[in-house]
């Protein structure tokens, strides 16, 4: 029969040459074990648990400064070209509707699909500024078209137009095509949400 204070050591005498002069009490190294029915099974080595990056630990560019409004782009997202992947705000929201690039007597603009991202965004901005806000306020912009291959073709100048209208805004950004509108001739919709501050 194991003497007790081997196996609480999880040392069974059996498992081991003994000599005349082993009394049982000879000092061993610690080792974690486990008593399973009169006997000890050694287990393996505890390892800590894998220290993985915080989602959230990119720095949050804030051009505007402001303490009520910081964008946030994980590392193990793509970085964003031209967009933020998510804004966190507080403060007075303005949800403004979706915009086509028509003019004042509502009349789809001519010049294909940047002519009229140009105008639409100008539609969006002024009703952005007639809220009492301005570009630098953008946290959302969803943009619907009838074409992504032609929407993908003219990206570069079309970021040029939004560039030119709304400066280094990069609000949120959602891009999805759609088969049509309420204006058969309109090919681009933009609808935003922007943080105002409270008046």
């Amino acid at each position: 029969m194991p003497e007790t204070g081997d196996v609480m050591r999880g040392v069974d005498l059996a498992d081991r040459p003994r000599s005349s002069g082993d009394t049982g009490d000879r000092p061993r190294a610690a080792r974690a074990s486990v008593p399973v029915a009169g006997r000890a099974v050694v287990a393996d080595p505890v390892r800590p648990e894998p220290v993985r990056p915080d989602p959230l630990r990119r720095p949050a560019p804030e051009p505007t400064g402001r303490p009520d409004f910081r964008r946030a782009n994980p590392f193990e997202m793509p970085d964003p070209r031209g967009y933020s992947q998510a804004a966190v705000v507080t403060g007075q929201l303005v949800v403004l509707a979706g915009q086509t690039g028509v003019d004042p007597d509502g009349r789809v603009v001519d010049g294909g699909l940047v002519s009229q991202f140009d105008r639409a965004a100008q539609n969006l901005l002024g009703a952005l500024a007639a809220a009492g806000g301005s570009p630098e306020d953008l946290v959302s912009l969803t943009v619907h078209v009838t074409s992504i291959d032609e929407y993908q073709a003219n990206a570069r100048a079309i970021g040029h137009v939004w560039r030119g209208r709304a400066g280094g805004t990069v609000p949120a950004l959602s891009l999805a095509e759609v088969r049509r509108f309420w204006d058969p001739e309109a090919s681009v919709q933009l609808a935003a949400q922007a943080l105002v501050a409270a008046r």
